[in-house]
């Protein structure tokens, strides 16, 4: 339980940190030569940044999947949505963004919220529904 729920977090974690550096790298490639979106895109996949996110993408996902093997889905969709946390984070990092003492508690009150749920899930039952909820 415990390792899926660190493949969950690490998925998030992967997830966000991919957003901003695939931002940075678009921004990047429309501040040298603004142009349409396929050129954009073009130049985007040239610049390191930009693999290193799809690269994080793909990790992310394969954690991803480790994690719904061995944790509820519900544990892995709360832990998911912390990469938006994630993104704040990694944002006000690399791009020398301040968040607002709001948006920082929004952050910690994620945080909080997935240690509760992580604290509040056991395992799944083995025992078969009652008789009137099968199909």
């Amino acid at each position: 339980m415990i390792f899926g729920m660190v493949c969950a977090l690490g998925s998030a974690v992967c997830y966000g940190t991919a957003t901003v550096l695939q931002a940075i790298a678009a921004r990047t490639a429309a501040a040298t030569h603004p142009s349409s979106d396929v050129v954009l895109l073009l130049r985007a996949l040239r610049h390191w940044r930009y693999l290193l996110g799809l690269a994080l993408d793909g990790l992310g996902f394969g954690l991803q999947i480790v994690a719904l093997e061995l944790v509820p889905i519900y544990a892995v969709g709360a832990a998911l949505a912390a990469s938006l946390a994630v993104t704040a984070v990694v944002a006000a990092w690399l791009l020398g963004i301040r968040l607002s003492r709001v948006e920082w508690t929004a952050v910690a009150v994620v945080c909080a919220g997935l240690a509760m749920l992580g604290l509040a899930s056991g395992a799944e039952g083995r025992q078969p529904g009652r008789a009137g909820w099968t199909g």
